[in-house]
């Protein structure tokens, strides 16, 4: 399947959401439950995540943060 976001993307989107919500990388990866490591490369755009953790991901979002997410997401597909 062809990644919509590209490296550079993904690294603002997830890097951005997480500082709004005052969280370290590792606070992150373990709201996540997956490694600091695989986190750490997501933000670094050298991963994704699974549909199932983004699904988790986005749920821990407030309906404000969530729309914050969505709106990086559709300036950079439009971009």
């Amino acid at each position: 399947m062809k990644n919509i976001l590209n490296e550079t993307t993904r690294r603002k989107i997830f890097k951005t959401t997480r500082t709004q919500m005052g969280l370290t990388q590792a606070a992150m990866s373990e709201k996540l439950h997956i490694s600091e490591r695989q986190y750490g490369n997501v933000e670094r755009g050298k991963n994704g995540l699974t549909a199932a953790t983004l699904l988790y991901f986005l749920s821990l979002l407030s309906d404000e943060a969530k729309l914050q997410f969505l709106h990086l997401v559709e300036c950079e597909i439009a971009a």
